[in-house]
């Protein structure tokens, strides 16, 4: 599961859940169209801040900093593992207006190759 909100106008906050399985980092690819995701970041799993939410509990915790304030933001995480990258997540959609999208599915369970 992941969710993803704006906590400021200019942030956007994207949670996901830490798998059983070792995982060794994350691919977070993101844009401003549901099929063009132009900015990557990858991250260490060793380096990827946890959180613990009440809907969730402990989860991966990851800001994108300066999102423009007056656009959707859409976002995608992939898993890299030993054996390489995972497919990607579906894409998270993000508002301006600071309200939640949330998948309920388990897309990103499988995240671990």
């Amino acid at each position: 599961r992941a969710a993803a909100a704006r906590p400021a106008a200019d942030t956007v906050e994207v949670i996901w859940e830490i798998p059983a399985d070792k995982v060794e980092g994350y691919v977070i690819r993101y844009g401003q169209t549901p099929t063009e995701l132009p900015t990557e970041v990858r991250l260490r799993a060793a380096d990827i801040e946890q959180a613990t939410t009440k809907e969730h509990g402990t989860v991966y915790r990851y800001l994108i900093e300066n999102a423009p304030p007056d656009k959707t933001i859409y976002v995608s995480v992939s898993a890299v593992s030993a054996s390489g990258e995972s497919a990607p997540s579906q894409v998270y959609s993000v508002e301006p207006d600071n309200a939640p999208i949330k998948a309920e599915s388990n897309q990103l369970e499988g995240l671990t190759n």
